[in-house]
């Protein structure tokens, strides 16, 4: 749950910069930001927070195994240890300034528990186990790219990071922290190295000249911090994955399978529009995020560091996604991510480079991010795998949903759902009742029901 500021239950021991352990040489240029790359440039800093149930204490031992093995890892991602231009003095276009400035480390201790931090009803301290809260991405002209909070818990241990998303876009991230934690647990080197190539994905250079300054100003931000927005987590499990895909695709006549992954955004959307209680003819949009790199022709290897994604979005009235079938929903959804192919997106970059980049959020509409595919499991440190993963304060709106895999793994996933207080309370009241689509939900954790 968002909630105003209070005294704080984390700790912070020390603070530090973090440098590649081989300085960055003139023979390592800084890699041009993209057009993707500057269409997040009002975009907040990503935030990830992963937690472990290993007891493991914050000793000097593991902190400096963690600095060492994050000084190794700049070394592949070196851009992460620079900072961006500063355009305000310097006007031009917007560059990574490759400097090895440094990554934050931040090294702190909580008497929270670990049980506290995976309530499924978000609790405050949650969100400062992650740095950068709130932090707008034209902000990296000043502040670190990459932020590390290790935080110690009674009876757990939690590693949150922000990068920022001028940078690099989730696929990108969790690249950086499967190879960050491959380099601790001991190898010598990572198994993927990031492509720094924008060739393979522009043909041209980008210019900053086509973004108007004024969308760098903080008033033109789409996200704004809302201390009344409530969130939750519902865990989707295997079998009830399964359920949700089969009532997806009931009426299907193309022949084409909607997949799990829409069939679960539809279903959100669905409840969420239901939770808001809108008149009939109101319009509802659904916001997803997809990435570019297999879309392409020929495709972009999946180790191409930077951000490929562009937002697709499908609309409806009201009334016919409340009174229609899952499958219509899911159908829409379909439609619309289907309708990214590459000539689609050469086309979406031709228009960022004549006329920048506007999103504008609307109050009806459901955004999703991140995937239920992320390597979040992956993340091993050396003290096992993460428990589960959550997300930090930024880029979070009414209607925003957060996807991770389901730690049981099998397909199942867990959803972070943002809405105002009001809507929540109908939106959990609607999730636990099986009369909404006609099946039996086996979703949400014992707490929430109760809740509800």
């Amino acid at each position: 749950v968002f909630l105003p500021r209070m005294a704080s239950a984390i700790t912070v021991l020390r603070r530090s910069l973090v440098s590649p352990t081989v300085p960055t040489s003139a023979s390592s240029p800084a890699p041009p930001l993209s057009n993707f790359d500057l269409a997040l440039q009002n975009a907040q800093y990503n935030q990830r927070i992963l937690l472990y149930s290993q007891p493991q204490r914050l000793d000097s031992f593991v902190v400096e195994r963690l600095k060492k093995s994050l000084a190794q890892a700049l070394v592949y991602f070196y851009p992460l240890a620079g900072r961006l231009s500063d355009i305000y003095k310097h006007p031009g276009r917007l560059n990574v300034l490759c400097n090895d400035a440094g990554v934050e480390f931040i090294e702190a201790r909580s008497h929270c528990t670990l049980a506290e931090m995976l309530d499924c009803r978000k609790p405050p301290v949650l969100y400062e186990l992650a740095p950068m809260s709130r932090v707008s991405s034209m902000d990296g002209v000043r502040l670190p790219l990459l932020a590390i909070q290790v935080t110690e818990l009674k009876g757990g241990l939690a590693l949150g990071f922000a990068m920022n998303h001028i940078l690099a876009d989730g696929q990108s991230a969790w690249h950086f922290m499967k190879s960050w934690a491959e380099l601790c647990k001991g190898k010598d080197f990572i198994t993927i190295d990031p492509i720094w190539d924008r060739s393979i994905i522009e043909e041209d250079d980008p210019t900053m000249d086509q973004y108007s300054r004024k969308r760098l100003t903080s008033s033109h931000l789409p996200y704004t911090y809302d201390s009344a927005l409530q969130e939750i987590v519902i865990h989707f499990s295997v079998k009830a994955v399964a359920k949700v895909k089969q009532e997806a695709n009931s009426n299907r006549e193309d022949g084409k399978t909607v997949s799990s992954y829409q069939a679960l955004c539809a279903y959100l959307w669905k409840l969420i529009t239901l939770a808001r209680n809108l008149a009939p003819e109101e319009t509802t949009g659904f916001n997803v995020v997809a990435d570019c790199r297999r879309r392409l022709e020929p495709p972009v290897p999946s180790a191409y560091f930077g951000n490929a994604v562009r937002i697709l979005t499908a609309t409806s009235t009201a009334k016919d996604l409340e009174e229609r079938d899952l499958s219509y929903a899911a159908n829409l959804l379909k439609s619309a991510i289907d309708e990214c192919t590459a000539e689609t997106i050469r086309s979406h970059i031709h228009r960022l480079k004549e006329n920048g980049y506007s999103w504008e959020w609307r109050a009806n509409d459901v955004s999703v991010s991140s995937s239920v595919h992320f390597p979040v499991f992956e993340n091993d440190f050396g003290w096992g795998k993460p428990v589960a993963g959550r997300s930090g304060f930024s880029n979070k709106t009414d209607g925003k949903i957060t996807w991770f895999p389901g730690s049981e793994g099998g397909g199942s996933a867990d959803a972070e759902i943002t809405l105002n207080p009001t809507d929540m309370q109908r939106f959990q009241k609607l999730v636990t009742s099986s009369a909404v689509v006609g099946y039996v939900l086996y979703i949400l954790p014992t707490a929430v029901v109760e809740a509800a």
